[in-house]
Parts: structure tokens; sequence; C-alpha cells
């Protein structure tokens, strides 16, 4: 069995405080940390603020990728411990090539322990395995080094045992098993040591998790709180009762590019304000992503958040759905009538996805319930109240809607009290690799699989235009995980399973833009239409690419080839 990544960290985990300031939790953690564009690390980590209590993202440093998760702490969460020290995240990184690369080991060797420990005991985190029914597989030399607790104590007994005895707390495998998702908690041992840990879902043939991996960092390493013996106090208590087990739900969000942080910092701004905002970009683009982010950094965030596709419900029963209907309201009304979204809805957010779908004659409704927050039931006379903050959503051009007559321009305008526009993806290239990186990663630990994007490939990804946005990138991705045998994916393996749906994008060419036969006139100049039909191919390919090597690539001649008839063109 070959491991890449022996001695490495497989789990940096550090604290942000309330100045901006990162404390490390051990002196692996401080290293990582001094070792990097600390600088870059923290402007990434200040565009995922939100109040939501869990992010996800991908981060690229010294051209390794990074999946970097954000967890909102309490007010006051150190205080009992420590005056001063104001912590408002806890941040874990992993190197995700790394975490492919043992989890694909995992899928293999399954349940051998000696495979265990030529996978884990190089790594210096303490390391820990449980299956899907709560027997302890294997623990670590660092795991038993921190913990106290022998290898021969655990191995082969119940996980629960354990933590009925409080000797784990929180225990995280429950909740992994029933969510299907990673978790990282603070979890206390014995009452005293604390750790960051991490537990990873490892999957089967049939999409079933049977492992259990759980990484873990130290707090130990946090020369801030020497003052604290914070180390020998029960913070997985605390995070348990004041932050949760694990089981919230998560946003994943990536912003490299300016554009796209704007967009964020824009959504958290105006998050707290009880006024309707409208989210405009083309389809594709993470218009829910965002929406999602201002409902998670409102004060709304802990009700309900009810989303609703406009285009997805037919006219004669979109408003039996919005506002709900009263029995035998028509003829296939229940008897017991039924309480609409808006209802289910009050309190906290409602999302009116693809706004621009709406039947022309519930508009006027709506605009009501955003006016006064009133409605009836569909056949009903008793006249409801509920208090809503609205998210609309829309790919279409609202403005020329109202101009032709198709969308109400007193809805459009109480709508976009506040609009925030999501540029497209070609007009954030920024965003690409990182996006890349972030699905193929979520990819390699559900799939089991260790696929790469290489540099070319990258490349090529870059220069191309994403008619379908980000939903495009993902299932592409998908695509080529799945498909490829090869862990090194290439344009060859793009060209092969997207070649022609990117051949019409890159290579479209409009009647007006080629070269034309003349009518009449002088004789016809075969060489001069070929030169004109190649100038406007190779325009074309730098326009979409961005560089010459990656055009050359698109239309399958060498980077020596097009620079030649480049020049001899112009």
């Amino acid at each position: 069995m070959q491991n890449n990544y022996k001695k490495e960290y497989l789990q940096y985990a550090f604290f942000i405080g309330s100045s901006e300031e990162l404390f490390p939790c051990d002196e692996g953690t401080r290293k990582f940390l001094g070792g990097v564009n600390r600088d870059a690390v923290l402007t990434h980590l200040l565009s995922l603020r939100f109040l939501s209590s869990v992010t996800d993202s991908t981060v690229i440093l010294g051209g390794t990728s990074y999946n970097l998760r954000l967890t909102t702490l309490p007010r006051g969460f150190f205080a009992p411990f420590l005056a001063g020290f104001s912590p408002e995240y806890l941040v874990t990184m992993h190197n995700q090539a790394h975490i492919a690369s043992i989890i694909r080991e995992l899928k293999s060797v399954q349940y051998r322990p000696e495979s265990f420990s030529e996978l884990f005991e190089d790594i210096p985190n303490p390391m820990f395995v449980d299956d899907a029914d709560g027997n302890i597989l294997y623990l670590n030399k660092e795991y038993e080094k921190f913990s106290g607790i022998a290898y021969d104590r655990m191995v082969g007994q119940k996980l629960s045992d354990f933590a009925g005895m409080g000797v784990l707390q929180p225990t995280i495998s429950p909740t992994i098993l029933l969510s299907k998702n990673e978790i990282t908690v603070i979890q206390t041992i014995s009452g005293k040591k604390n750790m960051v840990i991490s537990g990873f879902p490892i999957y089967n043939d049939t999409g079933e998790p049977f492992l259990i991996l759980t990484c873990a960092n130290r707090i130990s390493g946090m020369t801030d709180l020497s003052k604290a013996d914070v180390s020998e106090t029960n913070l997985g208590e605390q995070f348990a009762n004041e932050v949760g087990g694990g089981d919230a739900s998560s946003i994943s969000v990536i912003a490299e590019s300016d554009a796209m942080r704007t967009v964020l910092n824009d959504s958290v701004a105006i998050a707290q304000y009880p006024v309707p905002v409208l989210i405009t970009g083309e389809s594709g683009t993470g218009k829910e992503i965002i929406a999602n982010v201002i409902h998670a950094s409102s004060r709304w965030r802990n009700r309900p958040f009810v989303k609703i596709n406009c285009s997805a419900i037919s006219p004669s029963l979109f408003e039996s759905e919005l506002f709900g209907y009263e029995g035998g309201a028509f003829t296939s009304a229940s008897a017991k009538g039924k309480p609409g979204l808006l209802e289910t809805a009050d309190g906290g957010t409602l999302m009116l996805d693809e706004v621009g779908d709406m039947p022309i004659e519930t508009q006027a409704k709506v605009l009501r319930v955003l006016q006064s927050g009133e409605f009836y039931h569909v056949g009903g006379t008793k006249l409801i109240r509920v208090n809503v903050r609205v998210i609309a959503s829309t790919n279409k051009d609202l403005i020329g809607m109202t101009r032709s007559g198709r969308f109400r321009s007193d809805l459009f305008f109480r709508l976009n009290t506040i609009s925030i526009n999501i540029p497209p993806l070609r007009e954030r290239a920024a965003d690409v690799e990182p996006l890349i990186r972030h699905y193929t990663y979520m990819c390699n630990k559900l799939y089991g699989t260790n696929k790469d994007f290489s540099p070319e490939l990258i490349e090529l990804a870059r220069g191309y235009a994403w008619p379908g946005n980000v939903r495009e990138l993902e299932n592409i991705v998908k695509r080529l995980v799945i498909t490829c045998t090869e862990d090194v994916l290439t344009p060859e393996n793009f060209y092969s399973k997207y070649g022609a749906e990117y051949d019409m994008s890159v290579n479209a060419i409009s009647d007006t833009q080629a070269p034309r036969v003349p009518a009449t006139g002088g004789p016809i100049s075969m060489k001069s239409l070929v030169e004109s039909y190649e100038r406007i191919l190779i325009e074309s390919a730098l326009t979409r690419a961005g560089n010459t090597r990656a055009a050359a690539r698109l239309l399958g001649i060498s980077q020596a080839t097009l620079l030649r008839k480049r020049s001899g063109i112009t």
C-alpha cells in the first residue's frame, strides 16, 4: 500500500478571534499557518463569515487545494476560562488530495487492522476508525498518547460504551450515519482533554456509510491561552450544548474572485434588514446559495426557510400551493383544506425562485402580502396575517417583462427594494479552479475515487465560456470523475466525454462571421477565403481559451502551428 502523504497532517485546526487574530490548536497547525500565505487564508475566511453554524469552501494555497470548514461559535465560548480571548469561529482545513487518497485506501482495505496501521501510524493527528455498527476498529499511537486510553482497551469495544461512561463527549458517529455528512465538533476525553475532531463517512458501493474515519487536533498548542488551563476543561459539553452536535446544515460557498466576494459581502450586509431582496443572474450561477447565505446571516436564521419554484408549479395550482386552500375549494381539494407555503414560512423567510414565471393573475395577491402581510386561502373568507421576509430570484429580464405587460411593475419595484446580481462564471475566472477542486473533492469522498484535474485541463476550463455556469461545471466534474478510468484527468479525457458540446460552444460561428464567396466581381481566391476562415477560427478560440496553448488544443493543432498561422494572417 503506497501512502504519498506519510508524516503529513490530515487536518489543521485553529480559532479566529474577534479581532481577526488566528489561534492554532496545536504545533502542527502553528507551523502550517506560518508556512502559507496567512493573509490569503484570512481574506478567504473573512468573506465566509456568515451567522450560519457551518460553512464549507475550498481554498488553494501554494498549488494545494484545501477543504475549509468554518463553524460559528457562540459569544463568550471561552469566557469562563480566559478573560480577553473571544474566538468567533472554529476553522478546520484538510488537504483534499490527502483525504481522497485515504478514503480510497479505506474502501479497499475495509476491516483489516494491519492496513489501518500502514495508513495512519505515521500521521501526526490522532486518528480513530469505527464501523456502522459502532464497533471501534482502530486508533493510532497519537490518539493513544493524547487520550491516555490504550489501544487494547478500545479496539473491539462499542463506541457507545465509552460515550455512556462519559469518556468521549460528544460522539459524532451516530449523527454521521444519519446525516451521511462530514461533521466537526470539539470533543472532550475523560472530562478534561479537548480535541477538535472531524468525522468522515466512508461509503460502500451502495452509497451507505460502512466506516467512520475520525481525525483530531488536540487543543494544546494555543500559547495565547497559556494563562488558562483550557486543555483541562470540558469544552465538548459546552460545544454540544451551545453549538450543537454537528448536525446543523452547512452552506458550501466558493468565492475566490473579487466579484463573488462582493456578492457575499453585500448579502451579509443586507441580511438583517426586513425588506424584500431580488437576486438576479443567469441560470446556474448560484442564486439559491446566495439566498441561503442571506437567510443564514439574518436574525430569522433559526426560523423556517421555505422555497417555492414558480416555474415548477402549474398556474392552476400555484395559488393553492402558495396561499393554501379551504376544504372543497376546488374539485381535487382535500376536504380538510391545506395551509399554504406562506403560513409554513411565517416568522421566517420565503424564497420565490424563478419569480419571473409567476402567473400574472397571482402577482397582485403576492404584492398585497409584501405590503401588508395579508392574504386569503383559496376559497376562504378569513383574513390571514403572516410576517415573512421574501427573497425572490430570476434569470429573466424583469424590466423588459414589465414593459411588455408580462410582469407587474408595482410588484417588481417592491421586490427590487434591494437587488443582488451574481455575475456569470465566465466573468469570474478566478472561481473556476477552486470550484473544480471543490466538486472533485466532494465526488472523491462520495465515490471513493482519487481523481484530479491536470494543470492543462484546469487551464482549458478557465478559458471556457461556461454557458451553464456553476451547475454545468459541477455536472462536468461528476461526469469525468465517474466515467474516466485515469486518476489524472487531461484535456483528452474532457474531449472524449464532452467534446461535441464543448466544440459547439467554442467554435460556433455566426453566418455573419463566416467568409462568403462573392456573388459577382473579380476572380475568387481560395487562399484568401481559407485564410479568412482560419482567422475567425483562431480568434474565436483565443477569445474562448484565453491563451495560445489552450486555443491550439481546442483547434486540434500545435501551439507552434497556431502562432505561425496567426503571424501569417495578421
